[in-house]
């Protein structure tokens, strides 16, 4: 049987701005994903977004776009992945957001980039959220975390949204690092 470990953030001052974020019902949702993306793209080691910039998730991008459906789209992608040897967390997030691309009505790309922050976002918070609930002022209840978690996510999509994708982003490695630090620059600000 499998045992699972949570990763708590890193003990630094923009790790403790997010803590206060969760902690006071004061702080806003559009400054909870300030904080929340200065931090985690001011630590020692893992900078998630860095990660998110990376060659093979412009691949899983490239595939969403091409692929005919969702299934081939995920089967693409995780063998794009394995065979690449690149697997890590940013690939497994995009290729989540890969899944996620293919709802009716949506454009692909920008559907791809809405929910691939909104996953990593999602995985950064829950490294920590656990441990509020209950005893901050903000988090009461599981129910408050679902739905502290859930506005978090609807705000990061809400301001990836506002990004325009550039047409050629898929194929060019260089343009889709730079819409992402983009993106990440974006999410810092001030909402």
């Amino acid at each position: 049987m499998g045992t699972s470990i949570n990763q708590r953030s890193p003990a630094t001052p923009n790790w403790h701005a997010v803590a206060t974020a969760y902690n006071s019902s004061e702080i806003s949702i559009p400054r909870v994903v300030q904080e929340l993306w200065r931090a985690a793209t001011n630590q020692p080691t893992g900078n998630l977004a860095s990660d998110l910039g990376a060659p093979i998730i412009a691949q899983c991008l490239a595939i969403t776009l091409d692929a005919p459906s969702r299934e081939e789209a995920l089967y693409s992608a995780s063998r794009v992945v394995a065979l690449s040897g690149q697997a890590s967390l940013a690939a497994d997030i995009a290729q989540r957001a890969v899944a996620q691309s293919f709802r009716p009505g949506e454009d692909r790309a920008s559907a791809f980039t809405q929910y691939l922050f909104a996953e990593a976002s999602g995985y950064l918070v829950s490294r920590d959220l656990p441990g509020y609930v209950g005893v901050s002022e903000r988090l009461h209840t599981v129910s408050d975390a679902i739905a502290f978690k859930n506005e978090i996510r609807q705000q990061i999509i809400n301001t990836v949204r506002t990004v325009p994708t550039p047409a050629d982003v898929a194929n060019q490695p260089s343009t889709w690092r730079e819409h992402v630090d983009h993106l990440v620059t974006r999410l810092m600000q001030r909402g």
